[in-house]
């Protein structure tokens, strides 16, 4: 049996694999498909309901989806997934994005399907 949890320098750490809930830093966010003007299409936590929604956004957790097969719109993508042969990037714990034209709140179906998709290395 693995160890749950490690002491370093009196810090207890958690293991990754057994942290079942968000961290407090995404309450109130919402899991989005965002489509930007320049920046492409990311999977990514962002506050729905701001202001300056499509001008500024700061979003938490991101992935960019490069490419994607299984789906013909974003909107599809945000209610089923994409298939296992995307090319989903790395995530970025936060960033700033300009121009945003769509946000389209995910499904917890296509949010299982992407999570489940392995990042993209070159």
């Amino acid at each position: 049996m693995k160890p749950k949890t490690i002491m370093i320098d009196e810090v207890e750490y958690i293991r990754k694999d057994s942290v079942t809930e968000q961290a407090c830093t995404l309450k109130d966010l919402t899991l989005c498909i965002i489509r930007t003007y320049s920046a492409g299409v990311w999977y990514a936590y962002t506050d729905y309901e701001a202001e300056n929604t499509f001008s500024n956004v700061i979003i938490k957790k991101a992935k960019r989806i490069y490419r994607w097969g299984g789906a013909f719109t974003l909107s599809e993508i945000a209610l089923n997934g994409i298939a296992s042969n995307s090319k989903v990037a790395q995530e970025i714990a936060e960033l700033k994005i300009n121009r945003v034209i769509e946000l389209i709140p995910v499904s917890a179906k296509a949010k299982n399907v992407i999570e489940s998709i392995k990042t993209y290395e070159v």
